[in-house]
């Protein structure tokens, strides 16, 4: 009799552990985690899943987010609905400042059992200077990116009185300044990054009430 109850509780603790780890295996990380729709105050989240194949959906995504500089993470969360891609929305954001953020799933199985995939990659982006329209279509590009002692920026067809660009570091804190009057179709220059450390830049250019921000890495 002891022997039974034995066996029988080894299988069921085994039937256990066999579905905590099928749940942990089937929990993948979001992938193809991007930015879009950035104003001054607010940011979406957009990112893709697929379920892993003979697996059940996952219950929900948890986003975490914070400022460069602040030591807790925000959360904010997305349900699961069958449609690869998601996107969430995060509000109430600092103007001018830089955001890191990450996503994750959260699974469970018809046992109760909950398990997380691991957090994706960090990925970061920076709130609007001002309020104003973001340029949906980019027409400035910044190289090399990565880049070390120089970086070239490229402005086409445009026409401003005043066009400015402020490189900024991740706490939001300008690194560079510059100003150019009069600009009628191309603007192309030269920046002079040797004092700069190495990290993540934003280089935010504003002409015509309208904005744009581009990220550059310096090795």
């Amino acid at each position: 009799m002891k022997l039974k109850h034995f066996t029988l509780a080894f299988c069921l603790l085994m039937i256990a552990r066999f579905s905590d780890a099928q749940v942990l295996n089937c929990c993948a990380t979001p992938v193809q985690i991007f930015e879009t729709n950035i104003t001054n105050t607010s940011a979406k989240i957009n990112w893709f899943y697929a379920t892993p194949t003979n697996c059940p959906n996952p219950i929900k995504f948890q986003i975490r987010y914070k400022t460069a500089n602040a030591a807790a993470w925000q959360h904010a969360n997305k349900p699961y609905i069958a449609n690869g891609m998601y996107g969430k929305n995060l509000t109430n954001l600092l103007m001018g400042t830089g955001y890191l953020y990450q996503v994750r799933t959260q699974c469970g199985n018809s046992s109760g059992s909950i398990s997380y995939s691991p957090w994706s990659p960090l990925a970061d982006f920076m709130t609007l200077l001002k309020e104003g329209s973001f340029l949906s279509e980019p027409i400035a590009s910044v190289f090399p990116n990565p880049g070390t002692d120089q970086l070239n920026m490229v402005l086409e067809n445009v026409s401003a009185e005043v066009v400015t660009l402020t490189m900024m570091n991740l706490l939001g804190q300008p690194v560079s300044v510059q100003t150019w009057n009069q600009v009628d179709g191309l603007l192309n220059v030269d920046l002079n990054t040797a004092a700069l450390p190495s990290g993540n830049y934003f280089v935010v250019l504003q002409f015509n009430d309208e904005q744009q921000v581009m990220k550059w890495v310096k090795e």
